[in-house]
């Protein structure tokens, strides 16, 4: 296969599953209240529409993840920003799952089903899937298994089509060498820092320096708009403590989701393993049951597992691996395997296997048999799920209310207060980028800042956030950007004054320095005229040399290479405001024939991932622009 399942599901693929599960993508009941702008769409990849709804999804994941990644340095992201980069992601996303099923890629049902019961969201507390979980997790989502499976499948073919393309990839030994013989190329340099700090400290800013700068810049010391909004929210967890609940409603409940509660048969298995792909060739497979061979003759001698792949690992080869799946239900396994296992009496090792995954030999460790309990060992789980369950039902009849109310009365949320018994409350200030409580939830503050709430006065539609929630906003006040005032930024203002005149003096002086070296001036001649000027001397020095500066070598790996004993210079104003001389007096660079293209294993890995990278980077780009995309950017508002 080109994909590893397992190795997909741990990684991103996991964190996006369980995002999934947190948002509700539909609420059972008020379709037709969403139909209005479901049916809007943003774009359309080759005629198939990507509605706003799919927009507001997205925007909301992909400001969770800047957050994540960036933190307070998120607010200086412009929303439009954002916004465009949401657009561009679901538009590169769709272009791709429609020349992946253009090339006839799929996932199978079974490679679907090991994804998900590899979900960590999905597993009981011994690490075995399980259903009930999975059933929950559904109903906490809003959404069928039909729809998450379709989830998942389409997220395990975009990854089969990058792993398709990235292995067209090739780096030939020319490229290793010619990499390799940069990456060891050595430099004689010499180099001296005019510092900024010295002159920063000396500089002296009136006050009419302030004003002055003030005014000119008055544009870059706004204060963002913020705004207030009034709202209703309606949560499932607001509902749960309302439910009555009776012993025959909770022996109902558990005789209708018994399944739910019964732990089933599983088997721990530690088995000794060579992958091979589907579609693989015969010599493989008979080179695999080889080697399968000589690791049942070990065993038949007496060798333990452990032993024989210790002993034995590089007769065994990379392919080979011995793992310990744990207890394990049916249906997890590839089925040939799956079928094995479970017909093994507890400690039997087993003859060889050969399933469409790879060759196996598994030793069955532990048996744990199916298991039902009664409705009084779980009972509290059972009240809880119900609860949960009766609560659910009601919050998809109480948000088709709300949502309907609020669209009847656009002007007011107090019929929806009042028909629903909700109390209608008040966020703080926040900006476009968000804010504290329920302001911290993206989806609110596009919503706060959109043209139906902020401009035309409205209720806001509907919007869905996590764990089962809907929100009805509108806005209660509003700050337009101001400029802010000066003594609240005059500190910020003095340092950036400072800051330009010191980057530019040191910049000034450097360039006399480069100036003089060029026009011959020996360096102690230089240093002589000035104060703050001491030369360095660095011999032999490599790209990733731990004893210089990054930005000394930087630059000084950016100069060609002197054509005779004088040195070449350069200078580079660094962000600090320091100003920086450098000179290259000698160049070492090994020949192709003293690169062993053997020792540089780890290159040729690079370059390759580089190429694979490239290719990829290619393939979206062109997919994009043979598509036939129009964006209807009066529906995003950007």
């Amino acid at each position: 296969m080109l994909l590893n399942i397992r190795d997909i599901v741990t990684g991103w693929l996991a964190i996006f599953i369980v995002t999934l599960l947190i948002i509700p993508f539909a609420f059972w009941g008020i379709n037709y209240y969403f139909d209005g702008s479901g049916n809007q769409k943003v774009a359309t990849v080759n005629d198939r529409p990507i509605s706003i709804v799919e927009f507001q999804r997205a925007y909301q994941d992909y400001r969770r993840q800047l957050q994540n990644s960036m933190g307070e340095q998120m607010d200086s992201l412009n929303n439009e920003f954002i916004k465009q980069q949401t657009l561009n992601r679901l538009v590169d996303n769709e272009v791709l799952l429609q020349l992946a099923r253009e090339g006839n890629l799929q996932i199978s049902d079974e490679d679907v089903v090991q994804a998900i019961q590899d979900l960590e969201a999905f597993q009981s507390q011994e690490g075995e899937f399980s259903q009930r979980l999975y059933q929950q997790g559904m109903q906490r989502a809003g959404m069928t298994s039909s729809n998450f499976e379709q989830q998942m499948r389409q997220q395990l073919l975009l990854t089969q089509l990058q792993n398709a393309v990235a292995n067209t990839g090739f780096v030939t030994d020319a490229d290793v060498i010619r990499l390799a013989r940069i990456k060891q190329q050595t430099r004689d340099i010499v180099y001296t820092t005019i510092e900024s700090q010295p002159i920063y400290d000396s500089i002296e800013v009136t006050e009419d320096d302030i004003k002055s700068f003030y005014e000119a810049n008055i544009e870059d010391y706004q204060a963002q708009p913020k705004i207030k909004i009034r709202y209703l929210d309606l949560t499932i967890d607001s509902l749960t403590d309302d439910i009555s609940v009776t012993d025959e409603d909770l022996r109902n409940y558990f005789d209708n989701n018994k399944s739910s509660y019964t732990v089933e048969e599983t088997r721990k298995v530690t088995q000794m393993y060579i992958k091979f792909a589907k579609d693989v060739e015969q010599a493989r497979i008979d080179k695999a049951r080889e080697t399968m061979e000589f690791i049942q003759e070990k065993l038949n001698e007496g060798l333990s597992m452990d032993e024989v792949a210790t002993q034995f690992a590089e007769r065994l080869g990379p392919d080979f691996e011995q793992i310990s799946l744990g207890y394990t239900p049916r249906g997890v396994m590839a089925p040939k395997l799956d079928e094995e296992v479970f017909a093994m009496q507890e400690g039997e090792t087993s003859g060889i296997i050969q399933s469409q995954v790879g060759m196996h030999i598994v030793r069955l460790d532990g048996i744990r048999e199916a298991k039902t309990p009664s409705l009084a060992e779980v009972r509290d789980e059972v009240e809880a799920d119900y609860r949960q369950y009766q609560a659910q039902q009601l919050f998809f009849e109480q948000a088709d209310r709300l949502a309907t109310v609020a669209y009847e009365n656009p002007n007011t949320l107090e019929v929806a207060a009042d028909e629903l018994g909700m109390e209608i409350q008040t966020s703080d200030w926040f900006t476009e980028g968000g804010g504290e409580g329920i302001a911290s939830e993206p989806k609110i503050a596009m919503a706060a800042f959109s043209n139906q709430v902020l401009e035309q006065g409205l209720n806001s539609e509907a919007i869905e956030l996590g764990d089962s929630r809907m929100v009805v906003l509108r806005k209660a006040d509003y700050q337009p950007a101001q400029p802010l005032p000066l003594a609240d930024v005059r500190e910020e203002i003095v340092d950036e004054i400072k800051y330009t005149r010191a980057s530019e003096q040191a910049r000034k002086q450097g360039q006399k320095i480069l100036q003089a070296l060029r026009d011959g001036k020996s360096r102690d001649a230089i240093a002589a005229d000035y104060d703050n000027i001491q030369w360095q001397q660095a011999e032999k020095v490599t790209r990733d040399d731990l004893d210089v500066s990054r930005s000394i070598l930087r630059t000084a790996f950016g100069i060609a290479a002197p054509d005779s004993e004088t040195a070449r210079y350069k200078g580079d104003q660094l962000g600090s405001g320091d100003y920086i001389v450098v000179g290259v007096s000698r160049v070492s660079t090994p020949s192709a024939d003293d690169i062993d293209v053997a020792e540089h294993g780890e290159l040729r890995q690079q370059l390759l991932e580089g190429a694979s990278r490239n290719l990829w980077q290619n393939t979206v780009e062109n997919a994009r622009t043979e598509a036939d995309i129009n964006i209807s950017r009066q529906n995003l508002d950007i």
